[in-house]
């Protein structure tokens, strides 16, 4: 019988569950594994340069991360921050440079003839209206004409006047277009190598692409680890059970079967039920018992959820006998 269920047969069921099964009903024994629905997470340190040295490695073994906690650093981590902020603090000149380049004045300068215009404004009205009381009076023969000719220079300088100051104004607040051009340049610089840096200060730390737990430390500080895993993790909140099914038993499988897991031995067993059906035909690699294949056996992978707080211990790989109820 262990022959058997180590391939994934096709057996009629016990005699205690003939009665609850349908006519013609049966099992389907496989063999399974563990594994995260996310996946293994082999994470490492990447860069261009020949060698890499660890300098810390800041998780152990089992620890639970949460994502994007930083879990190790290359050597070459602290100048790599030292360079993002430089940037930074360039980005940051760049940008008040072109803040001063849109508003080269000071405020207290533009006030300062922005109230000389209103000054200049208000003398004109004044002068205007008296130019018009001193034509009154000409008409009705009260002033000479010498007085009017007087206000309408007056009337003339007030205007002069108003003129220049609204000239100094324009003259304050307009900036010349190419001088925002080379400030905005100078800005997008500072940014991409801000930019540049930060992607190179990520290459030199190692951080969770989601929270789970480290299952396995591959290097330890001090390690040349140029271009290759440092650790494995992965989330034991979402498992699955693996099975590898003959091809030839496959049209008697269909999603939402119910199933059985239980480790070998008589172990801890829970319910399942089939959920994604594997694309692709495996040709079986380790070793078979059974003698009738034996390792070219083609298989398909079968993958069946584990429920919420099932009793099978979360070990990524574990082995475990699946029992399908096929037709």
């Amino acid at each position: 019988m262990g022959l058997l269920l180590g391939l994934g047969l096709l057996l009629p069921p016990p005699p205690a569950a003939l009665a609850a099964d349908p006519p013609g009903a049966g099992l389907v024994v496989a063999r399974g594994r563990i594994e995260p629905v996310e996946g293994v997470r082999a994470l490492g340190v990447y860069a261009g340069v020949p060698a890499v040295t660890l300098l810390s490695m800041l998780v152990r073994e089992g620890e639970q991360v949460a994502e994007g906690q930083l879990l190790a650093t290359a050597a070459s981590h602290a100048a790599a921050q030292a360079a993002v902020a430089v940037a930074a603090a360039t980005l940051a000149l760049a940008e008040r440079r072109l803040e001063q380049a849109r508003r080269p004045w000071r405020e207290g300068q533009l006030q300062a003839v922005r109230a000389n215009v209103t000054s200049r404004r208000a003398d004109l009205n004044l002068a205007e209206r008296q130019l018009q009381r001193s034509e009154d009076l000409v008409r009705r023969a009260v002033r000479s004409t010498m007085d009017y000719e007087e206000r309408i220079a007056e009337a003339n300088r007030a205007r002069a006047q108003l003129a220049e100051a609204e000239a100094q104004v324009n003259a304050l607040v307009t900036v010349s277009p190419l001088e925002i051009q080379v400030a905005e340049a100078s800005r997008d610089e500072a940014a991409a190598r801000l930019a540049q840096a930060e992607a190179e200060a990520r290459l030199a730390e190692v951080r969770a692409p989601l929270a789970g737990t480290v299952l396995r430390l591959l290097a330890r500080a001090g390690d040349v680890v140029t271009n290759r895993p440092i650790l494995e993790m992965a989330d034991l909140t979402k498992l699955e059970v693996v099975a590898e099914l003959e091809e030839r038993l496959l049209p008697r499988i269909r999603p939402g079967q119910p199933a059985e897991v239980q480790m070998p031995g008589g172990g801890a067993r829970t319910r399942a039920e089939v959920g994604r059906i594997g694309h692709q035909v495996r040709l079986l690699e380790r070793a078979q018992s059974d003698l009738l294949t034996g390792a070219g056996g083609r298989m398909v992978e079968l993958h069946l959820p584990l429920p919420p707080g099932s009793p099978l211990p979360p070990v990524v790989g574990l082995e475990v006998l699946v029992r399908i109820t096929a037709p």
